[in-house]
């Protein structure tokens, strides 16, 4: 991309870093990480750099989370020895101030992607083991669905066919042949449906993208071994769906069956009511808990935060711009239109791991708080009601040593 046939060893490249250009020699080039991978780089600087461009601060303070330590054990095992001796480490070489608050994890990095929400300030977001067993539910509860509305509607066909299956066992058809019959029929228009559905799916991709905001790196026909293992799903589901099928037709008498007259007394086979009743029970359900997510989507879109949401709009801005931060300020309060500016590090609802312990000098109990550091006319900006005092404002010098807190941390 930026040396195309040239090699790129040894040549220099200016990136724009910690909001100032840096000048930097490439040493090498390593492989893209693959799409699975926990983390994705387009290039690695060495930690030299940011211990230059952050003076030290980082590597020296036991309360900073800016940094991953990635820990190559000898054995998997080891890694249940290494957390029993991190509360020791940390008594003999923290700070005692910093050491009750200061807990370290590990985490396996194969288990990392569905396992980790423990983990604080991740490089990327993960995903969790409880969405995906949620959704898998869901797509289960639904094939059950299908798969019953299948043998119903099957059921009602076949009776159709219930004169040819009577006179199929007055000259000798046994239960083993009716089954081969119906499989094969069913089986048939199982792979028939299967193969619509993947079409459907595969074109059905980039809409899917589009929509919610995600990517699938590998199509339907990308993985050979999750296929094939859906169409054995599949072919069984199909099998089962006859066997009922046929199992219900056998079992009428062919006399009856010449009549018309459908009375299977088989204490071992449901009933189509029972059927029924159980797809609209696992229907109604789904109903249900789809009704309860709508309202409590309802409630996050619509319930009061405790500050003004609408016609608010936030700007990042770089990470070491504090000492242009009042210039950029300013020069936004005087755009028309714009009714304040002000500045804090963390506005809800984002990720927030700035916690605080606060102490009850009565009772000595202590609370974890989350902090937020604002700026002057922060209060005023977001519309926030103050019950009781005042907001932070410079006509008390610098308020330096000046909190607010919500109504909950009175209780």
């Amino acid at each position: 991309k930026y040396y195309e046939t040239e090699n790129p060893t040894g040549q220099t490249i200016s990136l724009r870093l910690m909001n100032s250009n840096q000048v930097f020699t490439i040493e090498g080039v390593f492989k893209d990480f693959p799409e699975q991978s926990h983390f994705h780089a387009n290039f690695l600087t060495s930690m030299e750099f940011f211990r230059i461009i952050e003076g030290g601060q980082m590597f020296t303070n036991w309360g900073a989370n800016s940094v991953h330590t990635y820990v190559l054990l000898k054995q998997p095992g080891m890694m249940n020895a290494m957390l029993e001796r991190i509360p020791g480490f940390i008594k003999e070489y923290v700070p005692e101030n910093t050491a009750r608050d200061l807990r370290y994890d590990l985490q396996p990095l194969n288990r990392i992607h569905l396992y980790s929400k423990e983990i604080t300030a991740d490089i990327e977001p993960q995903g969790s083991i409880t969405r995906v067993i949620i959704f898998a539910s869901i797509a289960i509860l639904v094939l059950v669905i299908a798969v019953a509305n299948f043998v119903l509607l099957s059921l009602a066909l076949s009776y159709q066919r219930i004169k040819e299956f009577g006179i199929r066992k007055i000259v000798g058809a046994r239960q083993r042949e009716l089954v081969s019959l119906v499989s094969a029929e069913f089986v048939i228009v199982f792979v028939l449906a299967v193969q619509i559905a993947l079409m459907l799916v595969e074109l059905g991709i980039p809409l899917f993208e589009s929509r919610m905001n995600f990517m699938v790196y590998q199509g339907v026909f990308a993985n050979f071994g999750i296929l094939a293992l859906f169409l054995v799903v599949v072919f069984i589901l199909g099998y089962l769906a006859s066997l009922y099928i046929t199992f219900n037709v056998f079992h009428i008498r062919p006399i009856d069956a010449l009549k018309n007259k459908f009375l299977v007394q088989n204490r071992w086979i449901p009933t189509r009511g029972a059927l029924v009743v159980f797809q609209f029970s696992i229907m109604s359900g789904l109903l249900i808990c789809l009704l309860v997510m709508q309202k409590q989507l309802w409630l996050l879109r619509n319930k009061d935060l405790g500050f003004r949401k609408e016609q608010l709009v936030t700007v990042n801005i770089p990470y070491n711009s504090g000492n242009k931060y009042q210039v950029l300020r300013d020069e936004l309060r005087k755009i028309p239109g714009v009714l304040n500016a002000s500045g804090a590090a963390y506005i809800p609802p984002g990720n927030q791991w700035w916690i605080t312990n606060l102490k009850n000098p009565d009772t000595g109990e202590e609370f974890e708080v989350e902090e937020i550091n604002g700026d002057y006319d922060l209060v005023e900006t977001l519309g926030i009601q103050m019950q009781e005092g005042r907001s932070f404002s410079s006509d008390f010098g610098s308020d330096s040593i000046a909190i607010l807190i919500n109504e909950t941390g009175l209780r």
